[in-house]
């Protein structure tokens, strides 16, 4: 907002308007133009650390994850050894599937913010469903919080693809109903239709079974 506002009313900084290029960049713009130098180098480090800091527990948590809840389940006598071995490849598997994973992010959305939000907004709701009525429902099963989860997983998925399919297309002449619900519909309504889907599918299944 600051840096919207100063680019707004053409704020003069060292005899040079502030421009702001894009959202993305207001903050690295702010840094770079109104810090000194050492308070520079300081935000730098600070944003470095703390994203090797996130990048090194997510990359941690997910070699353990298929380490020990997936490969170690199928072949429970594998040595120690042998299963930090695992867990490295499966770190290096993980950065590379990272890196290909760029070029989505900007079929999703133009600006992070966004990005994040399309994100959230189809992997959110069914987890939150299933972690609801486990804890206010005492009908819940275990296979309605599954189906719940697949449901969402499925739903979320198509969302992705579709956004990234149909910004990929460079053809304007889309209509459909899958085009309107997938596509079209803003991040915050689809959020909500789906936690409201994936609640119903968990309470049919409980019912069911």
């Amino acid at each position: 907002m600051i840096a919207f506002a100063m680019s707004q009313k053409g704020v003069m900084i060292n005899g040079q308007p502030f421009v702001l290029n894009t959202a993305d960049t207001a903050f690295p713009q702010l840094v770079a133009t109104l810090l000194p130098a050492g308070l520079k180098g300081m935000v730098v480090c600070g944003i470095l650390a703390a994203l090797m800091s996130s990048l090194a527990s997510l990359f941690n948590s997910s070699a353990m994850l298929f380490t020990i809840d997936f490969y170690k389940r199928f072949k429970p006598a594998t040595p120690e050894k042998k299963l930090v071995r695992i867990g490295q490849i499966a770190t290096v598997v993980i950065v590379i599937l990272g890196i290909l994973w760029i070029p989505v992010m900007k079929s999703i959305g133009d600006v992070l913010y966004a990005y994040l939000q399309d994100v959230q907004s189809v992997l959110a709701p069914g987890i939150a469903a299933a972690f609801l009525m486990g804890v206010i429902w005492k009908r819940a099963s275990a296979k309605g919080g599954m189906w719940g989860l697949i449901s969402g997983f499925v739903i979320g998925l198509t969302r992705l693809g579709a956004k990234v399919y149909y910004s990929s297309v460079e053809t304007t002449s889309h209509s459909g109903l899958f085009y309107s619900v997938f596509y079209e519909t803003n991040w915050l309504f689809f959020c909500g239709w789906m936690l409201l889907f994936c609640i119903l599918v968990i309470v049919l299944v409980s019912l069911f079974t």
